[in-house]
C-alpha cells in the first residue's frame, strides 16, 4: 500500500464538486477499482494537482527542500460557497496549512494560515467564500516528528463517495486514536485491577487487520459482534500481530512494560500512543462520509453487527425516522441535526443493505408561508431519496402547514410525498396518502396509513389529525383482506397509546383498533402498529396487538431522560423521552426495524439516544 497523506476538498454549495489528488494512484487496476473510477466520475469527482513548493504570504510560490511542502492548483468557487478540506496525517508528522484566495481577475488576494504544527490524525476545516473571490488553493508543509511508526494505509481509506457499493477488498485503514488506555488488566474478557498492566478502554472494531507495537509487550482479547468474549492471546507479543481469530468483530489490548514494572499514571498516554492499530476494510465497509465523528461511526459499526447477528433468518429491514420538524433554512439545529441523520442512515446502508427507508411524518414544522414550507419539504424529500430506493413518506400533522394560514392541500401533498414512488406501491386508492406494499417472499403486507383527515376537516379535538372514513373503509375491505402478516406504519397512534379520555385522541382511531381486532379474531396475524407523533418511546399491548411509539429525530429541549406524565399528559407513565446532547451520539435518534416472519419476532435497533426494543407477535 502506498504511504500517502489523504486529502480532499468538497464544495457544499455545488453538490457533487469533490476534489482529491491522485486518489487511485498506486492501486492495482482491479475490477473493483475500475468500478470505483466510474462511480467517482458519476459524482463529479475531479483530480486536482499538487505541486512541490508552497504559497508565500505575498502569494508567491516558494520552495522548501527540507520539508514536504505542497500547493494545489486553483479551485473555482463563487461567493457563498462553503469549501471544506479533509486531511489525514501520518502519526510521524506535524503539519502547517494555509489557503490562498484569488479575485475574479485571477489576482492574489490573501493567504490565511488556519493550522500550524498540529499532530491530529484527522481534521477538517471549512471556509465560507466571500464576495469577489473566484478561486481558492491550499498549501501545506509536513514535518517529521518520529521515524519509528510504521504507516500502511490506503489513499481510499477516507474516500467520500455517495455510492454505497464502492469499496476495494483488502484495503487497510489506520484506526488512529479511536482508543484510550487505562490502568488495569483483562482476564478471560473481564476487567481486573493491576498496577503493572494497562488496557484499552471500550472495544475497537476489527474485521481483520494488524496491531503494530513500538517497544511494549501486549496481548489481545477477542470479542464477537455482541461484544462477548471469544478468546485471548496471552503471549506478550512485541512484534506485529495479525488479527485472525474467527468471529472477531472487536478487540481489546493488555499492555505491560518490557521489565514488567509498575505503570505510573503519566506512562499510560505514552503507552497508548506507541501502538498503531490497522483494520481491513472488507466488502462494503466504507463509512460514508469521512466526516462522521467517531461517536457516529462507532454506532454505524455497532448497528451493522447487530443486524448481522439478528438477521439469521429471512427478514424485512427498514430504516424508520420520524418527527424531524425542520423549522427553516437558517435554523442550524434542526437543519444540522437532519443532515447528520441522513449521513448516518446512508452510512448504515453502506455497510448493511436496508430494504427501504420510511419517514413517518412531521418532516417539517409547518410554521412558514406555504411556498417556504414546500421548498423545505422538497429538499428533505430529496435527502431521503439520496439514501436509497424505495423510500416512503407518511404525512404528519405538521406537514400540511395547517398551523399557519397557508395550508397545503391533500392533492399537493400527494404530488410532494407520494407520486414519485407509485412504482413501489402494491395498492393505493387514486391520489390518496395511504397505501400498502406486499413483500410476497416474506408473506408480509406493510400498510402505510395517513392520519390526515382531509382538506378543511377537523376531528373531535378541533385538530386535523385522525383517520378519514374512506381510509377506514379501505383499511377494512382491502388492506386487511389478506392472509399475509400485517405491519402498520402511521404518524399517529390509533388510540390505545394515549391516556383514556385525553383530548389528543385521533379521530376514528377506535374504528381502526376494532378493525384490527376483528382481523385477528378471524385468524389474521398482526406484527404491530409503529407510529411517531408523540416524541416518546413506549410500547403498549391491548391483548391483541402491539402499538409502538418512537421518539422524534429532533428534540432539542431535554438533555436528560424524562418520563411520560412528568412532561406530557397524553402518554403513559412508562413513556420515555430520551435526553439529547448536541455533538454526541445522543444528538441522533432513529430506528432500524427488523421483522422476522418465520419466528414471528421483531426488533427495533436504535441509532443514537435510547435503547433497542424487541417483541413477539
Amino acid at each position: 500500500m502506498p504511504d500517502k497523506i489523504i486529502n480532499h476538498v468538497v464544495i457544499d454549495e455545488q453538490p457533487g464538486k469533490f476534489y482529491a489528488p491522485n486518489i487511485l494512484t498506486g492501486l492495482e487496476e482491479t475490477e473493483a477499482v475500475s468500478e470505483l473510477k466510474s462511480d467517482l466520475t458519476t459524482i463529479g469527482a475531479v483530480d486536482f494537482v499538487e505541486t512541490d513548493g508552497f504559497i508565500g504570504a505575498d502569494g508567491s510560490i516558494g520552495s522548501s527542500p527540507s520539508d514536504e511542502a505542497k500547493y494545489t492548483n486553483k479551485i473555482n468557487v463563487k461567493s457563498g460557497d462553503v469549501v471544506s478540506i479533509h486531511m489525514t496525517l501520518p502519526q510521524d508528522k506535524s503539519m502547517w496549512m494555509a489557503y490562498a484566495t484569488y479575485n475574479t481577475s485571477g489576482d492574489f488576494v490573501e493567504r490565511v494560515v488556519f493550522i500550524s504544527n498540529v499532530t491530529d490524525r484527522v481534521f477538517d476545516y471549512s471556509v465560507t467564500i466571500g464576495t469577489n473571490i473566484s478561486a481558492i488553493s491550499f498549501t501545506y508543509r509536513t514535518y517529521g516528528i518520529s521515524t519509528t511508526t510504521i504507516q500502511r494505509y490506503s489513499p481510499l481509506a477516507d474516500l467520500y463517495t455517495s455510492v454505497p457499493s464502492a469499496s476495494v477488498s483488502g484495503i487497510m485503514q489506520d484506526v488512529g486514536e479511536q482508543y484510550e488506555t487505562e490502568l488495569g488488566t483483562i482476564y478471560l474478557g473481564i476487567d481486573e485491577d493491576s498496577n503493572t498492566r494497562c488496557r484499552t478502554k471500550g472495544f475497537i472494531p476489527m474485521h481483520g487487520g494488524v496491531v503494530i507495537p513500538s517497544g511494549y509487550p501486549y496481548g489481545i482479547q477477542y470479542y464477537d459482534a455482541d461484544k462477548k468474549y471469544i478468546t485471548s492471546d496471552p503471549s506478550w507479543n512485541q512484534v506485529e500481530k495479525k488479527v485472525e481469530v474467527e468471529g472477531t468483530r472487536y478487540i481489546r489490548l493488555v499492555i505491560r512494560k518490557p521489565d514488567n514494572s509498575v505503570i505510573a499514571t503519566n506512562d499510560i498516554e505514552t503507552i497508548a500512543k506507541s501502538f498503531t492499530i490497522i483494520r481491513e476494510l472488507n466488502g462494503s465497509c466504507f463509512i460514508d462520509p469521512p466526516e462522521l465523528p467517531s461517536y457516529f461511526s462507532d454506532e454505524v459499526i455497532d448497528c451493522r453487527d447487530k443486524l448481522e447477528s439478528y438477521c439469521t433468518e429471512k427478514a424485512l429491514v427498514f430504516a424508520l425516522v420520524t418527527d424531524s420538524h425542520i423549522y427553516n433554512y437558517s435554523d442550524k439545529k434542526s437543519k444540522g441535526w437532519w443532515k447528520d441523520t441522513i449521513r448516518n442512515i446512508k452510512a448504515v446502508n453502506s455497510v448493511y443493505q436496508l430494504d427501504a427507508l420510511v419517514h413517518m411524518g412531521d418532516m417539517v414544522n409547518g410554521s412558514l408561508p406555504k411556498a417556504e414550507t414546500i421548498d423545505l419539504i422538497r429538499e428533505t424529500r430529496d435527502d431521503l431519496r439520496s439514501v436509497l430506493e424505495p423510500n416512503f413518506i407518511l404525512v404528519g400533522n405538521h406537514d400540511d402547514n395547517s398551523f399557519t394560514s397557508y395550508p397545503i392541500t391533500e392533492a399537493e401533498m400527494y404530488a410532494l410525498f407520494c407520486r414519485y414512488n407509485e412504482k413501489d406501491v402494491t395498492n393505493r386508492p387514486t391520489n390518496k396518502l395511504y397505501w400498502y406494499k406486499d413483500y410476497n417472499s416474506l408473506n408480509i403486507r406493510v400498510v402505510f396509513l395517513s392520519s390526515h383527515l382531509g382538506d378543511g376537516l377537523d376531528g373531535q379535538t378541533s385538530e386535523t389529525w385522525g383517520y378519514p372514513q374512506d381510509e377506514v373503509t379501505w383499511f377494512i375491505n382491502e388492506a386487511l383482506d389478506t392472509d399475509k402478516q400485517i405491519l402498520m406504519l402511521s404518524h399517529m397512534p390509533f388510540a390505545q397509546g394515549y391516556i383514556s379520555g385525553n383530548s389528543n385522541l385521533p379521530a376514528n382511531g377506535n374504528l381502526m383498533i376494532q378493525a384490527v381486532n376483528t382481523f385477528i379474531g378471524n385468524g389474521g396475524v398482526v406484527i404491530g402498529l409503529i407510529n411517531g407523533h408523540t416524541h416518546f418511546d413506549y410500547i403498549n399491548y391491548n391483548g391483541s396487538f402491539h402499538e409502538i411509539s418512537q421518539g422524534g429525530e429532533l428534540n432539542t429541549t431535554n438533555t436528560s431522560d424524562k418520563t411520560g406524565t412528568s412532561i406530557a399528559s397524553f402518554v403513559p407513565e412508562s413513556a420515555i423521552q430520551y435526553g439529547r446532547t448536541e455533538r454526541t451520539l445522543t444528538q441522533d435518534l432513529w430506528n432500524i426495524l427488523v421483522v422476522r416472519p418465520t419466528s414471528k419476532t421483531c426488533k427495533l435497533i436504535r441509532f443514537g439516544a435510547g435503547t433497542d426494543v424487541e417483541w413477539s407477535y
